[in-house]
């Protein structure tokens, strides 16, 4: 009959102590990045809309401006770039070329930040968007009155009358993303303040 009992000079060892799993502790963990503000689902559907049109209205005014200068459809090729007529081109290329550029930029941003990824914070959204717009307004503004000053000329009658359309709706799409990105920012700010005074 085997002995139950430990023998002579056995001392019991109590388990040894496991502590319990903690989360490692990071000196400077890294800030939550904010959700995105979700707009009414009628706005949403208008800026899904407007959103590619501000890239590829500016794209169609780009390529038009390269191909009516390299066709010599503005000026002559002996004419001075200072002349009149290249006023077509010094108020619509540069216009388009900021205007495509932030737009593809806003776009990038507005997609990193749906994938809670770093991007423009709304005030910045907001000021870069508002920039552009009111420098369409100028563009279209001087444009419009040289076609009105100038519109004897045999150039004007067609091609000045469709970059003036084209800025048109160049500066109509950036004002209503303006509106967008002043809704937005206008929400954070207020879910900014109500957590603040939660706390």
């Amino acid at each position: 009959m085997n002995d139950q009992n430990p023998p002579r000079g056995y001392q019991h060892q109590p388990p040894p102590y496991q502590q319990p799993y903690q989360q490692p502790y990071y000196a400077h963990p890294p800030p939550p990045q904010p959700p995105r503000l979700s707009l009414h689902h009628r706005l949403q559907w208008w800026y899904n809309i407007t959103r590619p049109w501000a890239i590829v209205v500016p794209a169609i005014t780009l390529i038009m401006d390269v191909w009516w200068f390299a066709a010599g459809r503005l000026c002559g090729y002996t004419d001075s770039v200072m002349d009149e007529c290249f006023w077509v081109l010094w108020l619509s290329l540069p216009l388009a070329v900021v205007s495509l550029v932030w737009n593809l930029a806003a776009t990038i941003s507005t997609r990193r930040i749906m994938h809670q990824r770093p991007g423009f914070a709304p005030g910045l959204q907001f000021g870069g968007q508002a920039l552009v717009a009111c420098g369409a307004s100028v563009c279209l503004g001087l444009l419009a009155r040289h076609f009105a000053m100038y519109m004897d000329a045999w150039w004007s009658s067609s091609l000045e009358g469709a970059m003036i359309a084209l800025i048109s709706i160049i500066t109509f799409f950036n004002w209503v993303l303006t509106a967008f990105a002043a809704y937005e920012w206008a929400m954070e700010r207020r879910a900014r303040d109500e957590e603040m005074y939660v706390l």
